[in-house]
């Protein structure tokens, strides 16, 4: 009789397992799933290059499909003619990406070759370090804050082109955390006219008074450009030799491109 209610046992635990086994097998997989989802759209992509200088363009873009996910996806851009980037201005490039008709599209913008005229040109490449090179050839290397670690120095997600950008995360110029760039003393002397160009992507919109950047050595000579006053951007001019006055100077020339100035 033992022997007999143990084996009936068994028998019901075999019969449940093979039970939950078949529940289990009937549901779709998770591969099966995301392969159903199809692409709706695909992000525009942003480049830049110097006139007569081809550009590089990215070897995968960014694809949205219809269940909100997205996913990175092969690209193969159409021949650029030479024409196209002989001179200052923009066009654009289509590219084929595998399984859907849809086009991706780069944006190009094409900048005068200003070269020799140029005192400092960051290209934030480094990716990791505290060594900002200079492309100018002028020596002019600037150095990031040596206390922020490499993922508040450095950012290969937020770029507009190439492999990494310079990653400003915010707090006073006295922390520990905050990464900002000092360029070296004196940079500026000697000069009488100067033109500054710069990409942002700003993901705090909401904070006043970000510094994108900081021109001079004390707090009567400087000149600052901010994205938000409180109530516009603001290029601040202060060249007096006391109190607190101070021009702002509005109607600075940006073009935006999504969320990136």
């Amino acid at each position: 009789m033992p022997m007999h209610v143990r084996i009936r046992k068994l028998v019901a635990q075999v019969t449940l397992i093979t039970m939950l086994f078949s529940l289990f097998v009937g549901f779709p997989t998770l591969s099966s799933a995301a392969e159903s989802s199809s692409i709706t759209s695909i992000r525009q992509v942003i480049a830049s290059t110097v006139a007569g200088t081809a550009p590089v363009l990215p070897s995968t873009v960014t694809a949205e499909h219809d269940d909100a996910l997205t996913s990175q996806e092969a690209v193969v851009w159409s021949a650029i003619n030479p024409s196209s980037h002989a001179a200052a201005g923009k066009f654009q490039v289509e590219g084929a990406v595998t399984g859907t008709s849809i086009k991706a599209v780069a944006t190009v913008t094409v900048l005068q070759d200003t070269s020799k005229n140029l005192k400092v040109w960051y290209k934030f490449e480094e990716g990791t370090g505290t060594t900002v090179a200079d492309s100018s050839g002028n020596g002019n290397n600037g150095t990031m804050n040596a206390s922020a670690s490499d993922s508040n120095r450095w950012s290969s997600a937020n770029k507009m082109q190439g492999g990494y950008a310079a990653n400003f995360n915010g707090g006073s110029g006295s922390s520990t955390t905050a990464n900002y760039v000092k360029m070296p003393n004196g940079i500026l002397q000697g000069v009488n006219e100067m033109s500054i160009a710069l990409w942002v992507r700003n993901t705090n919109s909401s904070s006043a008074w970000q510094r994108v950047f900081d021109l001079g050595n004390n707090n009567t000579h400087y000149m600052f450009y901010t994205l938000n006053s409180g109530s516009d951007s603001r290029l601040g001019v202060k060249l007096t030799d006391g109190g607190s006055r101070q021009s702002a100077v509005r109607g600075i020339r940006q073009t935006m491109f999504g969320d990136t100035l």
